[in-house]
């Protein structure tokens, strides 16, 4: 389930990016959170290997991985409606109306203020569930872990050597331009 959800957490710290460095959170009138919120995933992130590693022995912290869970799919499904939104926003290629639209389609959702005023109030609850959870942690003991480290397999890339007679095609060319004068004389 770690995986699962450091995958999750990952693919969302890549849009709350990408969100901050737009300062869309200026736009939704919550100045902050959206790195709060990109502060307070990585954090947690940081102690999932070992929260995956207790889980099964540890009731506590298998019902903190299921909370983190399911505060996970709100902010996708958060991340979900802006899309869909976005979408009512975005032009088609085949509209002829000019382009009213900003670059990045996820923000054209972005354009209706009752909208943007209710993804605010959603990532502002967001960030207070996530705190929660992120203070539950130390409760819990979970330690951050560093990643472990990739093995790469060596493949062997010593080959025999190849003796001159052996190798096919070595002629081919001659051969084939020999074989077509025959043919068309």
């Amino acid at each position: 389930m770690a995986v699962v959800l450091d995958s999750f957490i990952s693919g969302l710290v890549r849009t709350l990016m990408d969100m901050a460095k737009e300062e869309v959170d200026l736009l939704l009138g919550v100045p902050g959170e959206i790195q709060k919120l990109q502060r307070t995933l990585r954090n947690i992130q940081s102690v999932l290997r070992d929260a995956e590693k207790r889980r099964i022995e540890d009731e506590a912290v298998n019902d903190w991985l299921m909370e983190l869970k399911d505060v996970m799919y709100d902010a996708d499904d958060v991340l979900d409606e802006c899309r869909m939104e976005a979408e009512k926003w975005t032009p088609r290629e085949s509209d002829p109306k000019p382009s009213t639209s900003c670059g990045f389609p996820i923000f054209a959702c972005f354009r209706e203020v009752k909208f943007r005023h209710a993804v605010g109030v959603k990532i502002k609850d967001l960030n207070g569930r996530l705190e929660e959870i992120s203070a539950r942690r130390s409760n819990l003991q979970l330690h951050v872990s560093a990643a472990e480290p990739r093995v790469v397999p060596r493949v062997s890339r010593i080959t025999s050597p190849v003796m001159e007679s052996d190798m096919v095609g070595e002629r081919l060319e001659e051969d084939a331009e020999a074989l077509v004068e025959q043919l068309t004389k």
